[in-house]
């Protein structure tokens, strides 16, 4: 691109993640003068994931945008927002 022209483009990205193998424990922890508690490791194994993502700007200045999803535990999506500038000298 030229130095004074502007510029945009959108991404899109999306896949599948696994555990293959290996397993999590539980973590047993305690505070000072407290009891003894458990902190219990997630069951999941597998869930889509996907994002959007739009990226503009000239030569010394850029915006982006994302959004993104990811399946979690019991049915739920966790949703991120994202946005940056990047500026050049």
């Amino acid at each position: 691109t030229q130095p004074d022209g502007t510029w945009m483009r959108a991404e899109v990205e999306g896949g599948y993640r696994q555990i293959l193998g290996g397993e999590l424990g539980n973590t047993i922890a305690k505070f000072e003068g407290g009891d003894a508690f458990t902190l219990s490791a997630d069951t999941r194994t597998d869930g889509w994931i996907g994002g959007f993502r739009l990226v503009g700007g000239t030569g010394t200045l850029s915006m982006a945008g994302e959004v993104s999803a990811e399946e979690q535990l019991q049915d739920k999506i966790s949703l991120g927002v994202r946005l940056s500038l990047r500026v050049g000298f």
